[in-house]
């Protein structure tokens, strides 16, 4: 199984980011992991897995990263299978 992680780097999220990514890697899926600061970096890692079309693709920050990830795709036209895990401050969505 093919999964990218997207961590959003402006949260302090690296050391949770690379347990997420030891989780799935333990379990035996092939993980790819973009750690972003700006906007520009996050929208060239989702189109890329737009292109790409990974197993699975999980975001790891607050409301603002997964409305990000989301609206990508949607403008891009592609329907992936998207986790969230949360690690922003308020986390509405989770």
């Amino acid at each position: 199984m093919e999964i990218w992680i997207m961590v959003n780097d402006r949260q302090r999220s690296r050391e949770n980011g690379e347990r997420v990514r030891r989780v799935l890697a333990l379990g035996g899926a092939h993980t790819r992991v973009a750690y972003t600061e700006t906007l520009e970096q996050a929208q060239k890692f989702l189109k890329a897995a737009a292109e790409e079309k990974p197993d699975l693709l999980v975001c790891c920050g607050g409301d603002g990263t997964l409305s990000q990830a989301i609206n990508a795709l949607k403008d891009l036209g592609v329907s992936l299978t998207l986790g969230y895990v949360p690690l922003g401050t308020t986390n509405d969505f989770a």
